[in-house]
């Protein structure tokens, strides 16, 4: 079922795979950027980074946007976002002493959830050499249970936010119910995969 709270209103996975791959994405996906070098001893016995880094530069870029922005505080804040899930897939090698450029998006922002996803950019390169998502679910600090994310919270969030183009943008779309296979949203068939949402502004 979707979430609502203050001005989106979320809908989960529609459908079955998209065609389109990550690894053909660009720099335009994405609303954030992030300048992180590579350091020599990010480098393995094969000359090129470790995929371990791949993830910490991943959460680097995530972790950077949300202390800078506010979502969080250091310490103090009431909530925090607890990772849930995660995955990296590695398209190119990256090698000292090269500085990729991190990119970030939120593909869904639920009551209590995010979903971050980054691509990782070469230099010269269009199209990432790695692409991959974490699954962040905010709990209270103290009793780590589950918590809705502020309306602060949510504002400094929402310029990450992308539009998937198989839903309409400019009218709240209903809950998506099974049909013949397909889903229904608002009336109309869409084919669209797993890793599409549609998040529609009151």
């Amino acid at each position: 079922m979707p979430s609502t709270s203050g001005s989106f209103a979320t809908f989960r996975r529609l459908g079955t795979k998209l065609v389109t791959d990550r690894k053909t994405e660009t720099r335009a996906d994405y609303r954030h950027t992030l300048a992180i070098p590579v350091r020599w001893m990010d480098c393995d016995a094969y000359g090129h980074v470790n995929n371990a880094i791949y993830y910490a530069m991943m959460d680097q870029v995530v972790t950077v946007y949300i202390v800078e922005t506010g979502v969080i505080a250091m310490g103090t804040s009431p909530s925090i976002g607890l990772c849930v899930s995660s995955a990296c897939d590695f398209h190119q090698p990256i090698e000292f002493p090269e500085v990729v450029d991190a990119r970030l998006r939120i593909a869904r922002l639920g009551d209590k959830s995010v979903r971050y996803e980054v691509g990782l950019f070469r230099a010269g390169e269009d199209h990432p050499a790695s692409t991959g998502h974490f699954v962040h679910v905010y709990v209270d600090r103290t009793t780590r249970r589950p918590i809705s994310l502020t309306p602060e919270q949510r504002a400094a969030l929402a310029p990450l936010i992308v539009w998937q183009p198989c839903l309409d943008r400019q009218r709240a779309v209903r809950p998506p119910r099974q049909v013949d296979g397909r889903r229904r949203v608002s009336g109309q068939l869409t084919t669209c995969g797993p890793d599409t949402y549609g998040v529609i502004t009151a």
